[in-house]
């Protein structure tokens, strides 16, 4: 457990004693050098507000405060839940470029639950959806980024030989059969995240013209053929069960 950091849910401090103060309390619970708090601090950017108490912070101190309390003697697993809970845009940035240096730099493994998806996807190699208790998904980056980009929906009179086709005509693209007879037609994400903090770069779906032209060519009919565009939080709401789940 002297391997394991966490915020969970909300920080946890004594109001009326100084960060500093706080953080030896914890460095002294976990049998570590008090020294460690200045580094902690440093970390959260908080060393110039040290030594004020913690009830005279702000929301986004103390939830600074929060992590620089999880990483007192430098544990190789932060379990954070929520942790960009009442930042702004500024301070959100820092606590992800904290995070982000902390498993580049040291190489800390992170369990991160939070709502805030498009923090998430900067910042995250493989995600899991929980739903009343149960995993629903696990999924990669490169999982997530095949189902949220851009795509072309693609129905003709014969989808057995349409997936043939374009799997030779367009060989940079990855399709789907779908259930009712369509098929998913995306770029395949040549370059995923290879380390915390990494983004996965997703080329151009093929366009619906060369779609089009490799399907025409063989005398294939076509009876659809429209672009598909989902974000992030629209295929999350999706695998919740929709917005009344």
């Amino acid at each position: 457990l002297r391997q394991t950091g966490s915020l969970i849910e909300s920080p946890s401090g004594y109001l009326h004693l100084t960060a500093r103060e706080n953080l030896a309390i914890v460095a002294d619970l976990k049998g570590v050098d008090r020294r460690d708090t200045r580094r902690v601090l440093d970390i959260v950017h908080l060393t110039k507000d040290a030594d004020r108490k913690v009830g005279q912070y702000s929301l986004g101190m103390k939830q600074r405060l929060g992590l620089a309390l999880a990483l007192v003697g430098g544990p190789d697993l932060l379990l954070l839940d929520e942790p960009f809970n009442g930042l702004d845009p500024e301070s959100t940035r820092a606590m992800r470029g904290a995070l982000v240096r902390l498993n580049r730099e040291r190489g800390v493994t992170m369990v991160i639950s939070s709502h805030v998806l498009d923090q998430l996807d900067r910042m995250a190699t493989s995600f899991g959806v929980i739903r009343s208790g149960r995993m629903v998904r696990e999924l990669s980056m490169d999982d997530l980024h095949r189902e949220c980009g851009n795509s072309i929906r693609i129905r003709t009179n014969d989808p057995a030989r349409t997936l043939a086709i374009l799997e030779e005509a367009l060989p940079g693209t990855a399709l789907r059969a779908e259930p009712d007879g369509s098929i998913l037609a995306s770029a395949a994400v040549r370059h995923a995240a290879t380390s915390f903090g990494g983004a996965a770069v997703a080329p151009m779906a093929p366009s619906a013209e060369d779609v089009a032209r490799a399907l025409s060519e063989h005398g294939l009919l076509i009876l659809e053929l429209s672009h598909v565009e989902r974000d992030i939080e629209e295929y999350f709401v999706e695998l919740m069960g929709g917005a009344d789940a």
